[in-house]
């Protein structure tokens, strides 16, 4: 990487480098663009994979059911024709 890229990158990361600094981002860019440059050149084997664990639903099946009895629950409410009944206004 030419010096005048580095200094128009470090201006947007809003660096200010100079001397000793300059060079020793350089050597570590470089680096880094070499260790991209060798990523990108490796061919992947098989189909690509997004997820590599399994994706399993985490949740049950909606089944209705009917733990208690609704007679055992109006036993102690006044209610009318199976329905609960509040305070009349």
């Amino acid at each position: 990487m030419d010096e005048e890229t580095l200094t128009r990158v470090a201006g947007t990361a809003r660096l200010r480098l100079e001397g000793e600094e300059l060079s020793s981002f350089r050597e570590e860019i470089s680096l880094l663009l070499e260790d991209m440059a060798d990523l990108e050149a490796l061919e992947p084997e098989g189909e690509p994979r997004l997820n590599i664990l399994p994706v399993e639903d985490a949740l049950r099946e909606d089944e209705p059911s009917q733990d208690i009895d609704p007679a055992a629950l109006l036993a102690g409410m006044r209610s009318y024709q199976g329905y609960v009944r509040g305070p009349l206004l």
